[in-house]
């Protein structure tokens, strides 16, 4: 019989696996089916999907990305909103303060 430590450690294990093991499926499934995905897709379905890709890929892929022959105009547009939005997602954020900013001395 496990503990209740042992459980968790065993639950905390197999999660991992499975997400892993989904991953993986995953990464599988797209290197085999994107080409079909693109070529069959719709307008908006492309906009969404180049959009997404670009605005999370790092900037070298991105460039790639951008030339891609199936990526409609207006994912240029988007991409430049998202990434604006994104920006000052990340200026409004308080920045933290020293642990010794504060303190009486």
């Amino acid at each position: 019989m496990l503990t209740t430590a042992q459980q968790r450690v065993f639950e905390t294990v197999l999660a991992h696996n499975n997400r892993e093991t989904a991953e993986t499926a995953m990464k599988k499934m797209v290197n085999d089916k994107l080409p079909k995905l693109l070529n069959t897709a719709d307008r908006e379905l492309l906009t969404v999907l180049f959009t997404h890709l670009e605005v999370h890929a790092p900037a070298s892929l991105a460039k790639k990305i951008a030339v891609h022959e199936l990526r409609p105009e207006e994912v240029t547009k988007l991409v430049e909103a998202r990434k604006a939005e994104i920006d000052a997602q990340k200026a409004e954020k308080p920045t933290r303060k020293p642990k010794d900013e504060g303190k009486a001395e």
